[in-house]
C-alpha cells in the first residue's frame, strides 16, 4: 500500500492507493499557526508504512510565476505559454517584443523567458530587436533564452547570468525539444522545496515533490486516453478551481479551427490558468473583472435567488460568498474561452464539448444545476442546443489518479 499526499493552501489530503486502485481518503485542514512541513511530518508519522511508501504533490506555494517576452509576433510566444502553462507554472504576462512597453510597470515574476525565431545564421532582424530590449523594470529571479541558438552569446553579453535553455522549435516550426518546460517543470520543484521548509518531507518519498497542477494535467491525460478508472463521454475538460488560480485542461481537438494553424504550438493536452480568477487569494481582481464584465447581469440572472438589485449591490460592495464566487470563476472562464476577442486566453469551441469535469476546492461547493444554467446562458447565439455532460470530482479523485500514475508520465518525457 502507498499513500499520497496533496499539500494545498488550505487543506491537506491523503489517500490510499494501490497499483490498480484508489482507496480511503482523509483530509486536513490547515493549521496556520505551524509551518506546513511541520503538520504533514505530524500527518506522515500517524500513518503505519513504510518512510519510502509516500507520493508528495503540492500547490502551497501557489505555483511560479512566468512573463514571457517574444521577438517574433505571435507564434513563439503562445508555444512557450502553453510549455509554461502546461509544466505547472502560471503566466502572468506574455508580449510580443512590438507590444513590449519597457516603461510600464509589471508584476514580480520567478521566470522570464525570452524566446523568438528558429536556430538559423539569417537572424538580423530578430538580433536588431533583441538587442533593443530593455528588461530594468522587470524583477525576476531567472532570465531564461530558448530562441534562435545563434543569437545567445549577444544576448548574454547584455544580461550575463541569461541561462540557455533549447529552442523548443525545429526548422519546420515543429515542436522539438522539452527542454523548456524540464527547466520550468525544475524551477517549481526547487520552489516547492525552499518554502516553508518543505525540503524535510523529501525524507519520505523515492520521488520529487510534484506540481499539483502537473499532477491533474496528468489525470486528464490518462482519462483522454480512456487509461484511467473513470471513463467520461470525449471531448471534455478539467476546470480546477481554487483559492488563487482557475485552471482549464484541454484537448487540441476542441480548439476553434478559425483560428488557424495551431499544430505547432499546442500539444495533444494542454492547460490554460486564469490567475485572476480564485475564491481566497485571488478574490479580489475576481470580484473586480465580475463587476466590469459585459454579462454579468446575465449571470445574475441564471445563479442568484436574490433579486438583480440585490445581487448586483453586493457584488459591487464585495459581499459575495464563496459559492457564489466559484459561479463566478466559472462562468467567466468559460465565457473567455469562448470569447473570439479576448487574446489571452485559447479560443476553445465549447459546442464540441460533450463533458466538464470541475475538480478542487469549487467541488465542494457547487451543484451541476447551476453550471448548467451558466452553459445555457453562454451558448445561446451558438448554432447547437447541445450541452454537455458535468461531473463534479466531489471525492477528489482526479489528483489521486494523476499521482498514481507518475511513473507513465516520467516514462513519456523519457522515450
Amino acid at each position: 500500500m502507498q499513500f499520497a499526499i496533496d499539500i494545498g493552501s488550505t487543506i491537506i489530503k491523503v489517500r490510499e492507493i494501490d497499483n490498480i486502485s484508489l482507496k480511503n481518503q482523509f483530509i486536513y485542514k490547515r493549521d496556520y499557526t505551524k509551518k506546513v512541513n511541520i503538520q504533514v511530518e505530524k500527518i506522515i508519522e500517524d500513518i503505519d508504512s513504510n518512510e519510502d511508501d509516500f507520493l508528495i504533490c503540492s500547490s502551497a506555494n501557489g505555483g511560479i510565476k512566468v512573463g514571457i517576452i517574444s521577438l517574433t509576433s505571435i507564434f513563439s510566444g503562445q508555444l512557450a505559454n502553453n510549455i509554461a502553462s502546461s509544466s505547472g507554472a502560471n503566466v502572468l504576462f506574455n508580449y510580443s517584443v512590438s507590444s513590449f512597453k519597457e516603461e510600464n510597470l509589471y508584476p514580480n515574476i520567478d521566470i522570464l523567458i525570452v524566446i523568438g525565431g528558429i536556430d538559423c545564421d539569417d537572424k538580423n532582424l530578430i538580433s536588431s530587436r533583441l538587442l533593443n530590449i530593455d528588461l530594468v523594470n522587470i524583477q525576476f529571479r531567472s532570465l531564461v533564452f530558448a530562441g534562435n541558438k545563434f543569437l545567445f552569446s549577444k544576448f548574454q553579453k547584455k544580461y550575463p547570468k541569461a541561462i540557455h535553455v533549447d529552442n523548443p522549435l525545429d526548422e519546420h516550426m515543429r515542436i522539438s525539444s522539452n527542454k523548456l518546460g524540464d527547466l520550468i517543470r525544475n524551477h517549481y520543484l526547487d520552489d516547492i522545496i525552499h518554502k516553508d521548509g518543505m525540503a524535510s518531507l523529501k525524507k519520505y518519498t523515492n520521488e520529487v515533490i510534484w506540481s499539483t497542477p502537473m499532477i491533474v494535467n496528468i489525470a486528464f491525460q490518462n482519462l483522454s486516453r480512456n487509461i484511467a478508472n473513470n471513463i467520461y463521454p470525449s471531448p471534455f475538460i478539467v476546470m480546477d478551481l481554487g483559492g488563487a488560480t482557475t485552471d482549464i485542461h484541454f484537448g487540441i481537438e476542441i480548439v476553434h479551427s478559425e483560428i488557424g494553424d495551431h499544430d505547432s504550438i499546442l500539444s495533444n493536452f494542454n492547460r490554460h490558468v486564469f490567475t485572476d480568477l480564485g475564491v481566497y487569494a485571488s478574490r479580489d481582481s475576481t470580484i473586480k473583472r465580475l463587476q466590469n464584465h459585459d454579462k454579468l447581469l446575465d449571470f445574475i440572472s441564471c445563479i442568484s435567488n436574490q433579486t438583480l438589485y440585490e445581487t448586483h449591490d453586493q457584488i459591487e460592495k464585495g459581499e459575495i460568498n464563496k459559492t457564489f464566487l466559484f459561479y463566478a470563476c466559472i462562468f467567466m472562464a468559460l465565457d473567455a474561452i469562448s470569447d473570439f476577442k479576448l487574446k489571452d486566453s485559447p479560443n476553445l469551441d465549447i459546442e464540441k464539448l460533450e463533458g466538464i469535469i470541475i475538480t478542487g476546492g469549487a467541488s465542494q461547493y457547487i451543484e451541476k444545476d447551476k453550471i448548467k444554467k451558466i452553459i445555457k446562458m453562454l451558448m445561446v447565439n451558438k448554432s447547437t442546443n447541445n450541452s454537455p455532460n458535468i461531473y463534479i470530482d466531489k471525492e477528489y479523485q482526479l489528483w489521486a489518479q494523476g499521482i498514481m500514475n507518475i511513473n507513465n508520465f516520467k516514462n513519456d518525457l523519457t522515450s
